[in-house]
């Protein structure tokens, strides 16, 4: 995935732009966006020889397309799939707190495992010295709001109702991976990408519902304290997902289809 105009004008506004060196927060050498030029105070070194005029605007957004790169790759490699504003979202936060600090967040571990993100992200608010910056606060409460923003613009998002008659009022025990196919669970859904499941778990199940990607990548969780749940799921090529029971038990009262990425 690429980081859209809207994820970059994001990361630009927190950052700043700077068009001469100067040293970032923890003294290290910077210049347009966060381009860190070496470690340790601006000082006159070789590399800041291409600097020394400084740089316009436009060669700082360049060179933040360019930079932004590693850490989008990062987030990608790292998370389960996502939208385009998931994924711009959690590059503006790798970008802040690096790739290693990215991978070892709880915001990643919210992401795969089915978490609350935006109360995560509300956790990185201080900066290396331990205080609590207006800067990062704001920065991550923008992160969240475009997190949780729905591409109801995007062309390539449709809707679609339906139920899958074969969960409806099923009862799951626990064991092995079952399989939804979804040709067969859900007539009249066309192949596609992403599917969204609206899933009701029953008042009697004694266990919470597991649904997996058609690769068995960990995609979402119902359970008998947050018995509906919307779950974006991605089939395999043979339009199939997997689902598992945590627990001993659980009984759904539906599961639906809400829209699909064609």
């Amino acid at each position: 995935m690429d980081v859209s105009d809207a994820g970059l004008k994001l990361i630009a506004e927190f950052e700043g732009f700077s068009p001469t060196l100067y040293d970032d927060p923890v003294g290290h050498c910077t210049i347009g966006y966060g381009f860190l030029v070496h470690l340790g105070n601006c000082d006159g070194r070789a590399d800041e020889a291409p600097y020394l005029n400084g740089i316009t605007e436009a060669q700082g957004r360049a060179m933040l397309t360019e930079k932004v790169q590693p850490y989008a790759a990062a987030v990608e490699r790292l998370s389960k799939p996502l939208t385009q504003h998931q994924f711009d979202a959690l590059t503006s936060l790798c970008y802040n707190i690096g790739q290693k600090g990215y991978e070892r967040s709880s915001v990643r571990t919210a992401i795969n495992a089915g978490g609350d993100v935006c109360a995560e992200l509300r956790k990185y608010v201080r900066g290396t010295d331990g205080k609590t910056y207006p800067g990062l606060v704001r920065r991550r409460e923008a992160e969240c709001a475009m997190f949780k923003s729905i591409e109801e613009e995007d062309e390539m998002w449709k809707r679609f109702n339906g139920v899958a008659n074969f969960f409806t009022g099923k009862l799951l025990p626990a064991g092995p991976d079952g399989v939804m196919q979804l040709a067969v669970d859900f007539p009249g859904l066309p192949a596609c990408k992403a599917v969204d499941l609206d899933v009701y778990l029953a008042p009697d199940s004694v266990g919470c519902l597991v649904f997996k990607d058609g690769d068995g990548h960990f995609a979402g969780k119902v359970t008998p304290q947050a018995p509906h749940q919307v779950i974006r799921v991605v089939p395999d090529a043979a339009r199939s997902v997997r689902f598992a029971v945590d627990g001993a038990s659980a009984r759904t009262e539906t599961v639906g289809a809400l829209g699909y990425l064609a």
